[in-house]
């Protein structure tokens, strides 16, 4: 049985997912690349064989990001472990556009109560008006 372009999108953006960002992690939050929006476009292209080979532009949060290598891998590895993916290329989108804007409702609804319980911990802090 082969599957649709469809059904396969939606296995390669939740793979992709799978990969949370090296510095949502860093702020204690487990967001995956694809809640991110840093996933500009996926193309699929089906092969005579019954596989599909996918080509996925992502763009960086930030121009000086280091963790290029990370995802390569890493996205890579998710990617091409989907049985009907015989190859995987990453395009590294040049704009550096991203804005929290692009993130998904979730990963936004995430963030935001994150700096709510930061910023309640802060008013209890006894220098929490200077700090803030």
């Amino acid at each position: 049985m082969t599957i649709t372009h469809e059904k396969l999108l939606r296995e390669v953006e939740n793979a992709a997912n799978g990969i949370h960002d090296p510095c949502a992690l860093a702020r204690g939050m487990n967001i995956g690349v694809t809640d991110m929006g840093m996933i500009r476009h996926i193309t699929l292209t089906s092969g005579e064989d019954c596989t599909w080979t996918v080509v996925m532009r992502i763009r960086l949060t930030a121009p000086a990001c280091t963790y290029m290598p990370y995802f390569e891998k890493h996205i890579s590895e998710a990617v091409l472990a989907i049985p009907e993916v015989s190859d995987f290329l990453i395009e590294w989108d040049g704009n550096f556009d991203w804005t929290p804007d692009n993130m998904s409702k979730s990963a936004k609804a995430m963030m935001a109560e994150r700096q709510r319980r930061l910023e309640e911990q802060l008013a209890k802090h006894p220098l929490g008006p200077v700090l803030a």
